[in-house]
């Protein structure tokens, strides 16, 4: 089984990071293949950047599917998901919808921490959307810079216990999801000293994706 991992910004590094965590979930039950945007931007951090960012991943989407079972979107914004949907004859599964479906069979409080407190009315409008506004309880979204550099960082991993904290303990979250991009791979960091589960997104997606697949729903 193939799996295609789409990353609508140009950032190399992220699309290997992501599919890093992908491969890992899934095993030998499926090969992830990367595939990062050549135009756009560097990262996501606007409505304006986002919406450059659909063409790109509708453009990759529609071209490169052939010979795989089902596509993940790798980025926290679910760029174009309901556009490649209604364009490819494959299973496709968004990174932050992976992540919130998954959490909400862990627990009824989701807390979802990502980065860039100014992107939150966006990522809420996700929760709805997706018809999950009642089970979302707080996306929590400091701004930590450094976290875009090369990680996990032993670093940054404090700053987010620190974080994942104000989730449980301010808004009683009893499950947390690491939806931004840049935040995958620190889940092992976290769980240890967190004491909820905690959902690593593009694993959760990666793992629906090969789901849908074997249950050959399309």
């Amino acid at each position: 089984m193939k799996i295609l991992l789409i990353n609508p910004n140009t950032t190399k590094r992220i699309t290997d990071s992501l599919v890093l965590q992908a491969q890992q979930a899934v095993g030998a039950t499926a090969q992830i293949v990367g595939m990062t945007a050549q135009t756009g931007p560097a990262i996501i951090r606007s409505a304006e950047d986002n919406r450059v960012a659909e063409q790109s991943m509708i453009e990759m989407a529609t071209t490169l599917a052939a010979g795989y079972d089902a596509i993940v979107l790798g980025v926290s914004m679910d760029t174009a998901l309901q556009s490649v949907r209604s364009s490819v004859p494959l299973p496709v599964v968004g990174m932050t919808e992976g992540g919130l479906l998954t959490a909400c069979l862990l627990g009824q409080r989701v807390g979802c921490l990502t980065l860039g407190s100014h992107m939150v009315p966006m990522y809420e409008q996700l929760s709805t959307n997706y018809g999950l506004a009642t089970r979302v309880v707080k996306w929590h979204a400091p701004n930590i810079a450094a976290a875009y550099e090369v990680g996990p960082n032993p670093e940054i991993v404090e700053a987010l216990v620190q974080e994942c904290q104000i989730l449980t303990e301010g808004y009683g979250v009893d499950v947390i999801v690491l939806c931004a991009a840049v935040l995958s791979g620190y889940g092992p960091w976290l769980a240890p000293r967190v004491h909820v589960p905690v959902v690593d997104a593009i694993q959760a997606a990666a793992l629906q994706a090969v789901g849908l697949a074997r249950l050959g729903t399309l």
